[in-house]
């Protein structure tokens, strides 16, 4: 939780990040890793879904290649 991600983590502001991430954007990565730094990475602790959102999609590439992909030879894009 110290990536420096710019993401407000309100549940109750129908406008926050978290709630566009979850119920309006498809795509929850992309849209987490589209906010700006608000500070330098692992300089400041702050809980963001949105990190949490990033790193899940980078290891499911790595997982699915790895387990589906690489055994029949094929590459998986990301």
């Amino acid at each position: 939780m110290t990536s420096g991600l710019s993401f407000n983590e309100d549940y109750e502001d129908h406008a926050s990040d978290v709630i566009q991430m979850l119920f309006v954007k498809g795509d929850k990565a992309g849209f987490a890793a589209s906010k700006p730094l608000r500070c330098s990475p692992s300089s400041h602790w702050s809980y963001s879904s949105g990190t949490s959102n990033i790193i899940a999609r980078v290891l499911g590439h790595r997982f699915a290649s790895r387990l589906s992909a690489e055994p029949l030879g094929m590459r998986v894009r990301c």
